[in-house]
């Protein structure tokens, strides 16, 4: 009997030159790139095993100009978890993934979407960095998510920000799963409303 494996898509976000295409080349490849090439769009494919349960993960590297906004919102309306990265010595990509964050839930149109915030670039000196880890770690419990700090350079949980996403959809699936459906709930109070009743009056 073949195994049944299931399929994530996972979406890289952030603005440009933070390494998110560092960051996903070293989860995929176990390489570490060291040229800077704006991305638009790179799907990458790989297969992992999270708490012992095979899964197929699409992972989306984006683009981080601003100039495909549009783009943006097709990739947040596809994508069920989403890593949004800034770098540890640039403040103003952590301000922009403040906004990252706002697209999705403009997007999605939930506080419940699968987000892991990360800083990457953990491997600069203490004088480089602009962006406290205290810091980042009161805005993750704003979100309710998960704070890392990654280096592609030196392989530091590059690894762990994918996984722990993947069980972060899990999780938000099977609560999905299990809650009510409101347009049934709707339907049968309806019902139960007309099983009350003794007559009905149509107006044409």
């Amino acid at each position: 009997m073949a195994l049944h494996i299931s399929e994530r898509i996972l979406v890289v976000l952030g603005s440009g030159g933070v390494g998110k295409s560092a960051l996903t080349q070293r989860f995929v490849h176990d390489i570490h790139v060291t040229e800077y090439d704006p991305t638009i769009e790179d799907w990458y494919r790989k297969q992992e095993v999270v708490d012992k349960i095979p899964v197929v993960l699409n992972v989306l590297d984006t683009a981080g100009q601003n100039d495909f906004q549009t783009m943006k919102d097709g990739w947040i309306r596809d994508g069920e978890g989403f890593i949004i990265v800034y770098s540890l010595c640039n403040r103003e990509s952590f301000y922009n993934a403040l906004a990252v964050h706002e697209d999705i839930l403009r997007t999605k149109n939930t506080e419940k979407t699968p987000i892991i915030l990360v800083g990457n670039m953990c491997d600069i000196s203490d004088e480089k960095r602009e962006v406290a880890y205290d810091e980042a770690v009161k805005v993750a419990k704003r979100w309710s998510c998960p704070y890392l700090e990654t280096s592609s350079l030196k392989a530091i949980n590059t690894d762990a920000c994918f996984h722990e996403l993947v069980r972060l959809v899990r999780r938000a699936e099977a609560k999905a799963a299990i809650a009510p459906q409101p347009a049934i709930a709707t339907k049968l109070g309806m019902k139960n409303k007309k099983q009350g009743k003794k007559k009905f009056c149509v107006i044409v």
